[in-house]
């Protein structure tokens, strides 16, 4: 099984996310809401090419989105909502996959991944 790694781009979302979350909904929701994360990580782990996750287009065939929708669907043990965040990642070799963001849904992708991570 792959190792999972963070950008830095990715770790700074994390804390905005997790932030926000405080803020708006509490430390439970918060909680809640990273421990989907987590899952959602696990998942890459095991299969970084899994059915529920994406290609990229206008991007290497090894860059590749899971919406945390889909994870939270597939999952009955997590108690989310309404998840609204897109993990992106890119597969470096069979050892290691790279979470290089997690952007809000409707963010524009290209901008998003252009901005913190230098793919242009």
């Amino acid at each position: 099984m792959p190792k999972v790694i963070y950008a830095q781009s990715a770790i700074k979302d994390l804390e905005d996310i997790y932030d926000y979350s405080i803020d708006r909904w509490g430390v439970a929701s918060a909680m809640r809401y990273k421990d989907l994360i987590k899952r959602a990580e696990n998942q890459i782990a095991q299969n970084p090419y899994q059915i529920i996750s994406r290609s990229l287009l206008n991007y290497p065939a090894n860059y590749r989105s899971l919406n945390l929708t889909l994870v939270s669907q597939a999952d009955f043990a997590v108690k989310v909502k309404h998840p609204r965040h897109v993990i992106y990642y890119r597969i470096i070799n069979i050892d290691t996959v790279e979470i290089i963001r997690i952007l809000h849904h409707r963010m524009d992708v290209n901008s998003g991944l252009v901005k913190r991570t230098n793919l242009s």
